[in-house]
Order: C-alpha cells, then sequence, then structure tokens
C-alpha cells in the first residue's frame, strides 16, 4: 500500500526536474531580454504544471495529491514574481475546471507554497547576488519541509471536503518525498545561479585585463609553464614574429629561443621565483630572421593560474649601435647620436660627461646644460639596491664588461619628474685595451611600467574602494591560515543602508559612501591588518596574531569613527561579526561562518533604528533644499486626515492617507536645486523632475515602514484621464489613496504661496479643481471634496 502511493510522487519529482533542466538552460541565458525569459519561464511552469496535475494520486473522487506545491516554492524561490504568479494562475485555473471535493485546499496547495518561495527569494536569495554561502542546505530542506507539512495541515480545516483518514494515509509518503526532491531541485537552481554569477564576475576581471594588455606598444605575451604554451598574445607580437594568433598558441619560448630548452627552463624558473625579471636573447620569427630582444617579465594570477607575463620590444637595432660605440673611439660626432632615439652619453674614464645626445637630455634636464660635469653632479639615479654610480663604473673598470640594470629612476632636473629607465653601461676601450671612457645607453619605460603595475593593481584590488579584493583575500586566508598565526581573527563587515543611497542618491553616491565606509576601517585598523572587499557591500578584516577581545576594540573604535565621520549623505554604518580561529583542528570556513553570524544578529538590531536615522536625514536633506517641502506637506498630512475623516475611511486608511502627504515629494531630494526651483506649469513638462515620483518609490519600498505608500507616491501625478506620469494610468487603475493625495497636494499649492507662484483665493482654487475634473483629478473625489471645503467655510 505504501509503495502504491509513493510511486506516483516519485514520477512527479521526475517530472520537476525538467523544470531544473530548462532553468539551467535558458533561464538564465543573458542574450535573450529578461521580459521574454519569465514569460518562457513562466509558460514552462504552467505546463509542467498541467502535466503533474494530470497525473496525481486520487484517494477519492474530487481529491487529489500531487508534486504542485514543489513547483509552486522552487518558481517562487529561484524564478522570481512573474513565472510564478503566471504558472500559479494557470495551475489555479486548471484545477477550478478539474473541480471535486478538494478544490479548496487544491488552490490552496498552489498559492501557499508560491508566497512562500517567493518571501524568501526575497529575503535570502536576493539580499547577495555574487555569494550563497550563507545559503545551507538545511535551510532549504527545512523551508520546504514545513511549507510542505503546511500544504498538509492546511487540508484539516476542511474535513467536509477531505476526510482526516485520507490525510493520515498520503501525509507520511508525502513528508517523506516531497521535501527530498524539492530539495534536489533547489540544490541544481542554486548551483546553476552561482556558476552564472561567477562566470560574470571572471568575464568582467577579463575584459579589464585584455583592455591593458593590448594598450601596450610591446609585444605582449601569456606564458603557461606547465603548459609550456604561449595563452595568449597580442597584435604587436603577431606583427613583430609574423605568427598568427592560433600559430601562436601552439608555440612556446623554446620555438622562438635558439638557447637549450635546459637553459631556458632555468631561466623561466628564475622568472617566476622574481629572481631575475630582465632578459636579453636571440629570437628567430617565422621567415628565419635572427632579432635581439629584450624581455620583462612579471608573475600574474589569471583563471586561478599562475602566468608568466613577457612584454618584449626588439631591440636589434640598439644593440647594433652599441656595439659600434663600444668599438669606437671617444671622438663620435654628435651627428651619429642625434640619430639614436634612445638617450645615450658618453664619459671619458673618469666619469665626466663629454658628449650627450637629445633624448639622454631631455629625460636629464632639457634646459641644463651637462658637458663637463660628472654623472654623480649631473644626474640623479636611483637604483634599486645599495649601489650607486660610482661602485658601477668601477667594476665596468675592473671587468671592462658591459652592465645591464631594469628599472632604474631617474629624477628629471626641470620637473621633479620620476623617470622608470633601463640603463646598459658599457666601456670604451683602444686598440691596447686600455679604457677610455664609458657609454650609458637609457631606454625610458615609464609608461611601460606603468601598465604592468596596472595589471597587477587589477588583478588584487577593487575597482571602486582600492582594497584588496576576494580573490587576494582568499589568497591571503590560505597563507596565513598557520599555526604561527594563530589566533586567526576575522571581522565581517556589511554596510548599512547601501541599497537606500543607491535608491535615493545613485549608484554614483553609493560608491561615495563605500569609499568612506573603506577610509574609516583603513584609519580603525593597525599597520599589519588586511582589509578588503568581501562583497557588494561586505568587507573583510584579516587580524593575524590577535584574540578575539581584541578584535572587539577594533569594533569599537569602527562604530566610533562612523559617527565622528563627516560624511554627509546619511551617517556610515557598518555591522560587524567577529570570529576567530584559536587552533589548527578550527576550520577557516567554519570561522567565516560564526563572523558572518554575528554580523547578522547586529545588521538585524541595528537595521531598524539606522533605517528610522536614515530617513530623518533624507527629510534634512530635503528641507535644505527647499523650505517650503515641511510646510506644504504638514498643510497636506492634516487636510488628507480632514478630507479621509470626510470620506468615512477607516482609521487605517486614514493613517496611511497621512503618510502618503507627509512623504509624496521624498523624491525630489535627488533633485537639481534649479530645476526644484522652476514654476508650476514648467515643473509639470519637466523630465527631469517627473522622475522624483519613481525615485520616491525606490527609496520608500527600501524603508520597511514606508513601503506600503511607495506604489501610491509612485502614481500620485497620474492624471483622471490618462495624461499624467510616470505610466499614464487612468480612472480607477489610479491607486485610490494617489487620486485623494492628487486633489489635496493641488488644492494646497493653490492657496499657498510657494516656488510655484503667489496664492490664490479659495474660490478662484475650488474653481480650478472643478475645470480640471474628470481631466486632472476624479471627479467624484472632486465633488466631495469641495463640498467638503465649502461646508468647512460656512461654518
Amino acid at each position: 500500500m505504501f509503495f502504491e502511493i509513493i510511486l506516483p510522487f516519485i514520477r512527479n519529482i521526475a517530472l520537476l526536474m525538467s523544470l531544473s533542466i530548462l532553468y539551467s538552460i535558458y533561464s538564465i541565458d543573458s542574450r535573450v531580454p529578461t521580459y521574454v525569459r519569465k514569460l518562457i519561464m513562466g509558460l514552462a511552469v504552467s505546463i509542467i504544471g498541467f502535466i503533474i496535475m494530470s497525473y496525481p494520486y486520487e484517494t477519492a473522487p474530487g481529491i487529489l495529491f500531487d508534486g504542485r506545491s514543489i513547483i509552486m516554492i522552487t518558481s517562487g524561490m529561484y524564478l522570481g514574481p512573474l513565472p510564478t504568479i503566471i504558472g500559479g494562475l494557470s495551475m489555479s485555473i486548471y484545477r477550478l475546471v478539474i473541480g471535486g471535493s478538494g478544490t479548496i485546499p487544491g488552490l490552496i496547495e498552489i498559492i501557499l507554497p508560491g508566497i512562500v518561495g517567493l518571501i524568501w527569494r526575497t529575503k535570502r536569495l536576493k539580499t547577495q547576488q555574487n555569494t550563497y554561502e550563507h545559503i545551507t542546505i538545511l535551510e532549504q530542506y527545512l523551508l520546504i519541509f514545513f511549507t510542505q507539512a503546511a500544504v498538509l495541515l492546511v487540508g484539516y480545516l476542511f474535513p467536509n471536503q477531505i476526510p482526516y483518514e485520507i490525510i493520515n494515509q498520503i501525509f507520511l509518503p508525502i513528508m517523506i518525498i516531497h521535501p527530498l526532491g524539492g530539495l534536489g531541485i533547489s540544490l541544481f537552481m542554486l548551483v546553476n545561479r552561482r556558476n552564472f554569477f561567477t562566470n560574470k564576475r571572471i568575464n568582467e576581471t577579463k575584459i579589464k585585463y585584455d583592455t591593458i594588455f593590448n594598450n601596450t606598444s610591446a609585444a605582449s605575451f601569456l606564458y603557461d609553464p606547465e603548459t609550456k604554451k604561449y595563452t595568449d598574445v597580442n597584435q604587436t607580437a603577431i606583427d613583430l614574429y609574423g605568427y598568427n594568433y592560433e600559430e601562436f598558441l601552439t608555440l612556446g619560448i623554446n620555438d622562438l629561443n635558439p638557447l637549450p630548452n635546459s637553459e631556458i627552463d632555468r631561466q623561466i624558473e628564475k622568472a617566476l621565483n622574481n629572481e631575475k625579471n630582465y632578459f636579453i636573447a636571440k629570437h628567430i620569427t617565422k621567415h628565419g630572421h635572427v632579432i635581439t630582444i629584450e624581455t620583462n617579465t612579471s608573475v600574474v594570477e589569471l583563471d586561478n593560474k599562475k602566468q608568466l607575463f613577457l612584454s618584449t620590444r626588439d631591440i636589434s637595432h640598439r644593440v647594433e649601435k652599441q656595439h659600434q660605440f663600444e668599438t669606437m673611439e671617444l671622438q663620435l660626432n654628435k651627428t651619429a647620436l642625434s640619430k639614436i632615439h634612445d638617450g645615450v652619453i658618453l664619459t671619458d674614464q673618469y666619469g665626466e660627461i663629454k658628449l650627450v645626445n637629445k633624448p639622454a637630455k631631455n629625460m636629464i634636464n632639457p634646459r641644463q646644460s651637462l658637458l663637463n660635469r660628472s654623472l654623480n653632479e649631473a644626474i640623479r639615479f636611483y637604483f634599486k639596491n645599495t649601489i650607486n654610480i660610482s661602485s658601477i663604473l668601477e667594476k665596468i673598470s675592473n671587468d671592462l664588461e658591459s652592465i645591464q640594470l631594469d628599472q632604474v629612476t631617474i629624477i628629471q632636473g626641470e620637473t621633479n619628474k620620476n623617470l622608470c629607465v633601463t640603463l646598459t653601461i658599457s666601456p670604451l676601450v683602444n686598440q691596447s685595451h686600455d679604457l677610455t671612457g664609458f657609454i650609458l645607453i637609457m631606454r625610458d619605460i615609464t609608461l611601460e611600467k606603468e601598465q604592468y603595475d596596472k595589471i597587477e593593481f587589477i588583478s588584487q584590488h577593487d575597482a571602486v574602494t582600492s582594497l584588496y579584493n576576494r580573490f587576494f583575500l582568499d589568497e591571503e586566508l590560505k597563507r596565513l591560515n598557520t599555526k604561527r598565526q594563530l589566533p586567526l581573527t576575522l571581522i565581517i563587515g556589511d554596510v548599512n543602508g547601501l541599497k537606500l543611497v543607491n535608491d535615493a542618491f545613485g549608484h554614483n553616491e553609493g560608491d561615495e559612501l563605500l569609499i568612506e565606509i573603506s577610509k574609516i576601517l583603513q584609519k580603525a585598523l593597525r599597520a599589519e591588518d588586511i582589509l578588503g572587499r568581501w562583497g557588494g557591500d561586505e568587507f573583510l578584516i584579516i587580524l593575524p596574531q590577535t584574540t578575539y577581545q581584541d578584535a572587539q576594540t577594533i569594533v569599537h573604535r569602527i562604530h566610533d569613527l562612523c559617527q565622528k565621520s563627516f560624511y554627509s549623505t546619511i551617517t556610515p554604518s557598518i555591522s560587524l561579526g567577529v570570529g576567530s580561529k584559536t587552533n589548527m583542528y578550527e576550520s577557516i570556513d567554519d570561522v567565516i561562518v560564526l563572523a558572518e553570524q554575528e554580523m547578522y544578529a547586529e545588521k538585524t538590531k541595528s537595521g531598524p533604528i539606522m533605517r528610522n536615522q536614515t530617513y530623518h536625514r533624507l527629510w534634512d536633506k530635503l528641507e535644505e533644499l527647499n523650505l517650503d517641502f515641511a510646510d506644504h506637506h504638514k498643510r497636506c498630512a492634516k487636510l488628507a486626515e480632514r478630507f479621509g475623516t470626510y470620506l468615512n475611511l477607516s482609521v487605517k486608511e486614514i493613517e496611511a492617507l497621512k503618510k502618503l502627504a507627509n512623504n509624496h515629494d521624498i523624491g525630489k531630494l535627488t533633485m537639481d536645486q534649479a530645476i526644484l526651483n522652476q514654476g508650476y506649469s514648467t515643473s509639470e513638462n519637466t523630465t527631469d523632475l517627473k522622475l522624483h515620483v519613481e525615485n520616491g518609490y525606490r527609496i520608500l519600498n527600501a524603508l520597511p515602514d514606508y513601503a506600503d505608500i511607495s506604489k501610491s507616491v509612485l502614481h500620485h501625478h497620474e492624471n483622471f484621464d490618462g495624461s499624467g506620469y510616470p505610466e499614464g494610468l487612468k480612472r480607477e487603475a489610479i491607486p485610490y489613496l494617489s487620486r485623494i493625495l492628487r486633489i489635496i497636494e493641488a488644492y494646497d499649492s493653490m492657496v499657498h504661496d510657494n516656488n510655484y507662484g503667489k496664492a490664490k483665493d479659495q474660490s478662484t482654487a475650488i474653481n480650478e479643481l472643478k475645470d480640471n475634473s474628470g481631466k486632472y483629478y476624479d471627479p467624484t473625489l472632486t465633488d466631495a471634496f469641495i463640498q467638503m471645503i465649502t461646508q468647512s467655510k460656512k461654518t
């Protein structure tokens, strides 16, 4: 008997998996417009729901049990409102057509899970779109389990439609199969959603890398030490060597460099270990030409792999010239030197400058003579280590061999600008091999080095705050997860009110809030602490060798600095949680979870307070923009209370109307002062000012205490004849409270002085209301309002 009941449910779950597969293939395909995807997914939910409901387990005529609750809750969790509503309506209509004694409980089995799924999506899934570690398997299972239990328990409320013995008979099989099947579907969809956002983040990083990689004038390569093949080259490299892009991806360094493979491997190892980053070598092009190249290397992390970035230039011409200068007499003439683009300086054996070409003079000091001055006196060289120019000249004098130095800094005499150059110093000897002087060849690589630095910075830093990014923090956690760093303490912070600031003032202001928070965190930390942006509005602080109690001191310091901040839009606020690893048996992931739990607990406590403070701060800024707003809103609120009472509205409706009247213009705080000061007739046709209703909707919708009036704010400038904005709604399609406020606001603006003009007498205002009744205003409400005003006047 048990298996006769359970087999139909298992078949239902198998059918539901098709929705998961369709979701993974189609629902997050960014090439298809969002509304089309939503409609198609809604149609898919309907079709799969029809199929499932066509093969139920029928315990008695009209009493059907199937998997509709699972498809509705998973649709609400992952597909969103539109597909869920489409699917829910379709299945509800189908259930009504089927009929039977279990129709009402059957409809509840469709509606209730859909609502639960949408609430969970809003509260949990949509809070962070890029990370889902906080959503556990247990949470998903319990959500589906208790929703299914609630649906079944509803059946007990209808004993006349579903006998108790039938519910008791199917209760256990359903509670076993449906939660497990629903969990499988939920996990499948969550994994696909996580993969989508991960790939999106990787693609954005790669776009930044490609931009810098292809903008350099040097031949640039990415080389994989494991496969010993190039993984990317730019157009300059293709032009220099003659190979096309596909051919390059089959080649490695040993295909270009004639050195033995063992020697090439040794040099690559030095580059990977940063023992040597500058190389000069012979390379052979596709057409057999031998060129001399110089290469600067750096190690980069791309796609979670260590690769070698190579920047190569053809210096064949320069080497040839250098060889000529090394074998010629000191009496080389200036004409020959002037044709070389690199900076060239000739000195005597004592290091006194005897000849300098124009590029070298421009690098050092264009306006000052360098001749007959010593190198030490004329040029401010700064080397990486403790060597100086004198010790270098002494070594060359003893060995009579050239020395090559990469990334030498020269401070330009005229501008004090730092120039980064490659420097080659060679001896000049006569036929008797006696030293007669030195030749210095310099090439300005300042821009090239800046590009190297940009690539390294982008790979490790967040674009908005310039703090370390998630990738760098993950690597640091691995590096510091050692016994020597214990106790290793983490602070995770979540910025409060970021969404509200984005909605109220735009994403640029939201970025400014993130930057302010990052400055506060930096000021509160010690030099050895590591700070980075962990996610969208989250920050992570890594505190090596720091106890939980010491971390709490830092937490208090951060909160104190937030209160003292000069950021004027809102008071910066961040919810913080602390987790500490005290022994090597603990997992760093568990420590992160503990810190997040503490952070969410603090956010739950501080959230309402912070939102209330933010709301009042928004009103302060609105009054700063225009002092008339406060008086106008207070008058509208009083008038709303009178009119609501006159219309016999309920107490709850009157309170909502007063709240609407008090907040209907809050969206204007994002407007420019010049727009706010325009006249009434002009402002009605000003596109920028029309946006205030949409801005107000977003602001109030982000505040739980005011979300109930956000729709009424959005539509309080709709006209009864459909000529208003933002959606051009007509007649009863306009929310009732919005129609009431439209009359109240217009009347108050007419009978009081404001930026829109001088006050009109009451009779003129009433006549204007009558003239525009049916056009701007609801005729029935307009008549009632005029009667109220007129009766009040007589009284």
